[in-house]
């Protein structure tokens, strides 16, 4: 399983805490995990001389040439589709991440790589949307850039598995496709899926989000992904816990 993290250049801190914890695992029950985190460059000195230095310390970072944007989302997790094809080609599965999510990888390799293994032609993720094209705010779409009025089915949350086949057809697909989309997982899980006919499929145990209700840690040992709302030094405890919970080999 190769996974992918998305992060943004100033996010150190959220990337040492992938690898304290769910990053760190090379092996579960046979099936091998590797992750790395998407970067893109920057103008600031300080920022690219300290993510170079990070680079070379722990070689878990791909430096893109692009822009470390939000507008760039897309070209990094293309990036990161190509990265899968060039240096990968032996991964079963593809994962891609943001840096803000814990992700269970024991569990997602167990129910994955090892018992259903995802279908061939076939994205599974935690929630799916179809929403309308807005032309306005944050979020906005012209018309040049994509002229239909609602996206097709598209993965939304912290991730999204696939299997290699799908990795591969999503990759080549994006080099004979235009590109200049800032919402990466509408065009990615959306956008050129729907290009190949590939199947979004719908599985809630994927990834789990709420960011005002706080649940007991032991629910953490069995659902894949958690976002955005787990203070740091909770997500150690629950990763000290997983640990004991899970046997993992090293």
């Amino acid at each position: 399983i190769l996974v992918l993290v998305k992060s943004s250049l100033e996010h150190n801190e959220l990337r040492n805490i992938i690898r304290q914890t769910w990053g760190s695992i090379r092996n579960v029950s046979g099936v091998q995990v590797r992750t790395a985190f998407l970067i893109g460059m920057t103008s600031n000195s300080t920022l690219l001389r300290d993510v170079t230095n990070e680079t070379r310390t722990f070689g878990d970072v791909i430096l893109g040439s692009y822009y470390d944007t939000y507008k760039n989302l897309t070209v990094k997790a293309l990036m990161g589709l190509k990265w899968n094809h060039l240096y990968c080609s032996r991964s079963s599965f593809f994962l891609l991440a943001d840096d803000d999510a814990f992700i269970n990888l024991r569990k997602i390799a167990q129910d994955y790589a090892i018992v259903r293994s995802p279908k061939s032609n076939e994205i599974q993720c935690g929630h799916i949307l179809a929403r309308h094209v807005l032309r306005r705010g944050k979020w906005a779409v012209s018309p040049e850039i994509y002229d239909l009025p609602y996206y097709p089915p598209y993965c939304w949350g912290p991730c999204f598995i696939m299997s290699k086949d799908v990795a591969e057809k999503i990759y080549l697909t994006s080099c004979h496709t235009h590109s200049d989309f800032a919402i990466d997982d509408v065009f990615v899980s959306g956008v050129l899926r729907e290009k190949f006919f590939i199947h979004c499929y719908l599985n809630k145990c994927v990834w789990f989000m709420n960011g005002k209700r706080y649940y007991s840690i032991c629910m953490y040992l069995y659902i894949k992904t958690v976002k955005r709302f787990t203070p740091v030094y909770l997500l150690l405890r629950i990763w000290s816990i997983q640990s004991t919970v899970y046997t993992v080999q090293y």
